[in-house]
């Protein structure tokens, strides 16, 4: 990262590169496409099942093999699991420093004196008095629950490895089902799993409400609400399918977006564009004008498929040419934001909201 600030000391220009390539695309390029699941986990250690689980179901739909409604089920619980850890982790292990007492007080120490002097709403949920408090728990090391949240977000782990075995990079995520022995064992498990989860609630709602009181206070000083203000564009997939109609086509991407329980989208400017997710598959664009790949072409005149960026390059940084290894991603031309907010927003407005049973089905609610 360049930063540059001019005589008043105001932000003149900043840029960003990705300076590590990764080349994970290039690893299975000319595999069996059995090895996708495995080799695409460790992209990444913070989210390896979800790597997998679009790999798995890459993999079924390019052979025609679809999954029992029972594996669907139970990689819905580890994608539970999964998502919980990094939400717990998130948001106080990694962005909660920025808005620690000690961050906070060191560059902005008016803000701190203002934060201390602040009540906290939700008080008798998370026991902080004032939002100052709220920041020295969410100090680096010291604050509470700072290291508090290394046992919360450990937890979610083990709940995954109770139904896939290991955490990161799952071996039971396989084409056609999943690979964990689960017939003798199922109700132990899931009574297991249960368990965790249920210990979890009391530290989501403690977790949740000092963020939401947090935050809250932080949008009602004059100028601060209107940081990174942007305009109402999300791209999200959806997760959580419904094991009974679940169909592992590409045909039957559309009866999967109804039953997803959140709901895949794109909404541009505030505005649902689309609810199908072959829709918002087939939009997604990939261009590498200013990225370290050569451009090898598109099958669609205009459409700039991901599969088709690769050639990589490596070559010194221009700023005004190639500067990064990232990609410039775009939904049929538009810059989009992805993440548990776009989640919501496709979520709500979808309208209707089907109730699954991991493993019965769902009935359709509003």
């Amino acid at each position: 990262m360049d930063v540059r600030i001019d005589s008043s000391g105001k932000y003149a220009d900043a840029r960003l590169a990705a300076d590590r390539y990764r080349g994970y695309e290039e690893i299975l390029r000319g595999r069996d496409m059995r090895d996708a699941v495995f080799v695409s986990s460790r992209v990444c250690g913070y989210h390896g099942g979800q790597h997998a689980i679009a790999s798995v179901q890459a993999v079924e739909m390019a052979i025609d093999l679809p999954p029992t409604p029972m594996a669907v089920g139970l990689r819905n619980l580890g994608l539970c699991a999964e998502m919980v850890h990094a939400e717990a982790a998130h948001l106080v292990l990694l962005a909660a420093p920025d808005f620690s007492r000690q961050l906070v007080g060191e560059h902005y120490p008016d803000l701190l004196s203002m934060a201390m002097r602040a009540p906290a709403e939700h008080v008798e949920l998370h026991g902080y008095p004032t939002i100052g408090d709220i920041m020295g728990s969410l100090d680096p090391i010291t604050g509470r629950w700072y290291k508090d949240a290394f046992d919360v977000a450990r937890i979610p782990y083990e709940m995954y490895a109770v139904i896939h075995g290991k955490y990161p990079h799952p071996q039971t995520i396989v084409p056609g089902g999943v690979g964990s022995y689960m017939s003798q064992t199922a109700v132990s498990k899931i009574q297991d799993y249960a368990v965790r989860l249920l210990s979890l609630v009391d530290p989501a709602k403690r977790i949740a409400t000092m963020i939401i009181d947090l935050l809250d206070w932080l949008a009602s000083i004059p100028g601060l609400s209107d940081i990174g203000r942007g305009p109402a564009n999300f791209i999200d997939s959806g997760m959580w399918d419904d094991p009974e109609p679940y169909d592992h086509t590409w045909e039957g991407l559309s009866l999967r977006s109804k039953m997803r329980w959140a709901a895949p989208g794109v909404v541009i400017n505030g505005q649902l564009v689309t609810g199908d997710l072959a829709e918002v598959a087939a939009g997604v664009e990939e261009t590498v004008q200013n990225s370290f790949f050569d451009d090898l072409g598109s099958p669609v005149q205009g459409a700039p498929y991901p599969a088709l960026r690769r050639a990589p390059r490596p070559q010194a940084i221009n700023w005004n040419g190639k500067y990064s290894w990232c990609t410039s991603a775009r939904w049929r031309g538009q810059t989009v934001e992805t993440g548990p907010g776009a989640r919501l927003w496709t979520t709500a407005l979808r309208g209707t909201m089907p109730r699954p049973n991991p493993f019965l089905g769902a009935q359709n609610g509003t």
